[in-house]
């Protein structure tokens, strides 16, 4: 492959705008076919690698090899908990072809002589492993082994041991100091450089209105939000088996009162003790927890704060999303080395590095949402629309720790401690870049929601429009009008086209909660969705449709 240090670093931009840096596959160059003197060669170019029994088989002789496949022991140890009936020598013998490629990674902001920014430009390469599984997926269901198509994976050069500069490298965990500062320069760079596009929503909602309740993690107590100052709020799931300690209207009295909250701290799950020590550390001093801040056995509290969700995490400073492990008691493991957290065992999940050769030392590493796609967080109906609706993500999962907000992505593997750096492949499948759309496509974004949306999972069944009602509060706002039962009223006659992917079944009524048939509300166990064919017709003009050609 002759990889040299260069070829992951774009010194000019005009020497490689042929370059493809949208993702879109390559074509591909048969295994026979010669690279050439140049190595693996730049552009929309695919090279077959080789099989994954093949990769397997070279692993220990060749580094290249090795390294690709350590990168897919995530997603392996994933197959096997699927399939238990199948074994290591399954995976590596299933079929699946790896092909490589290189793909532009990082942009940074380029400025006139005055300062001022005029765009942006590339500033990496990066190897992209595209793994093909294309003959297991011809297969009937029952027999496929793969549930889940095998997501890309990235090489990226290493920085040089300890180094802090070189944007979008490579870095050990040891060369940069994962503290509440680390996460501070990250909000900081948001906060500089992206102006209106990442700024909470308006303190002029209905949190000023009546009694918001948050966690005082100073007096540690419960507390009315004092108008204009932030708050942070955590994103996690309860988990199966775990009850968290909660408020009541029993006990809401004694949470109010000073230090009320700090003789139940060690009753309370993991996740949430050490989302209280992470806003310590972060200088805030109120925290948003639905278990502590709803009153759980208070129907007008948890209908008051549920119709409300896009207010709730729409105006907070920083969502703290907890996707490790399956339950509230995993804890935020990404914080190991932090303040409050230095006495608990490293549980940063090992990285994949390797010498290619004297000169050059290689990374494999998982955009964070190919972590987030298997975690229970993300299976988990409420968290779909929290972690949509904020400005601003913290992310734990796998181990690490990521920042997200809705113009970049930053991680603790890859150094991107400068305000210019931008845009990389770390961002492509955030679904933060959806609500982008909003203004100008607001209908996308609901048909978009709705199909993600109908694949979470909900404890309650009772919950189904509950868990929607913030993000279908958002496309409202862009639409006009209200929900009625999830469908937008300014688009009732349009939304009524919705339909199940294959078999759907009813859904049952909860004493005053109804859930007629033709709204997908009405349905569970499938995926519901608009599909292009029933749709065609009315969408080519869609006000004219609607004005003249419905009842």
């Amino acid at each position: 492959m002759k990889l040299t240090e260069s070829k992951f670093l774009i010194q000019q931009y005009a020497k490689h705008q042929r370059m493809d840096p949208t993702g879109v596959r390559p074509a591909r160059v048969a295994t026979n076919d010669k690279l050439g003197p140049e190595g693996l060669r730049f552009g929309p170019h695919e090279f077959e690698l080789g099989t994954l029994q093949e990769l397997h088989s070279r692993s220990h002789s060749c580094p290249f090899c090795g390294l690709a496949i350590r990168s897919l022991d995530y997603q392996r140890d994933v197959c096997l908990k699927e399939n238990p009936s199948k074994t290591e020598d399954d995976f590596y013998n299933a079929g699946v072809t790896c092909f490589v490629s290189w793909q532009i990674d990082g942009r940074v902001t380029t400025k006139d002589a005055s300062g001022n920014i005029t765009g942006t430009r590339p500033c990496t390469r990066r190897i992209r492993l595209r793994w093909s599984t294309e003959k297991d997926e011809l297969l009937d269901d029952k027999l496929r082994f793969f549930k889940h198509k095998l997501l890309d994976t990235y090489i990226v050069l290493m920085a040089p041991l300890n180094a802090t500069k070189g944007l979008f490298l490579g870095r050990s965990p040891h060369s940069v100091k994962r503290d509440a500062a680390l996460i501070q320069r990250w909000i900081g760079f948001c906060e500089e450089t992206h102006g209106d596009k990442c700024k909470p929503q308006s303190q002029d909602s209905p949190l000023s209105n009546g009694f918001f309740g948050v966690i005082d993690v100073t007096e540690m107590r419960l507390t009315k939000l004092p108008a204009g100052e932030r708050y942070f709020a955590l994103s996690y799931t309860w988990g199966k088996g775990v009850r968290p300690f909660v408020t009541t209207t029993e006990n809401i009295k004694s949470l109010l009162a000073d230090g009320g909250l700090r003789k139940w701290l060690p009753h309370m799950p993991r996740t949430i003790r050490d989302a209280i020590k992470l806003v310590i550390d972060l200088r805030g001093r109120y925290l948003w927890v639905d278990s502590l801040c709803i009153i759980q056995d208070s129907d007008r509290s948890w209908a008051l704060n549920s119709k409300i969700m896009d207010v709730v995490y729409g105006n907070a400073y920083l969502t703290i999303c907890a996707a490790d492990g399956s339950n509230s008691n995993a804890g935020l493991k990404g914080l190991h080395g932090m303040g409050a957290f230095d006495s608990r065992p490293d549980r940063l999940e090992n990285q994949n590095i390797e010498q290619y050769d004297q000169n050059i030392r290689l990374m494999c590493t998982q955009p964070v949402e190919n972590y987030i796609r298997h975690s229970a967080w993300n299976t988990r109906g409420w968290t779909f629309q929290e972690r949509l609706l904020s400005a601003r993500n913290l992310i734990f999962v796998a181990g690490r720790m990521y920042f997200q907000c809705r113009c970049v992505a930053r991680s603790v593997d890859i150094i991107t401690e400068d305000a210019s750096a931008e845009w990389s492949i770390e961002f492509k499948d955030s679904p933060l870049l959806m609500l982008r759309k909003l203004p100008y496509q607001p209908l996308s974004v609901y048909k978009q929601s709705l199909q993600l949306y109908m694949t979470r999972e909900l404890t309650h069944d009772k919950d189904i429009l509950a868990a929607f009602t913030g993000i279908g509060n958002r496309i409202c706002g862009a639409l006009g009008g209200h929900l009625v039962f999830g469908l937008p009223s300014s688009h009732f006659d349009w939304a009524l086209l919705w339909e199940p992917r294959h078999a759907a079944v009813r859904r049952e009524n909860f004493g005053t909660e109804v859930f007629p048939s033709w709204s997908w509300c009405g349905w569970r166990k499938d995926i519901m969705e608009y599909k292009a064919e029933v749709l065609a017709g009315c969408e080519d003009n869609l006000h004219d449709w609607l004005m003249k050609h419905t009842w």
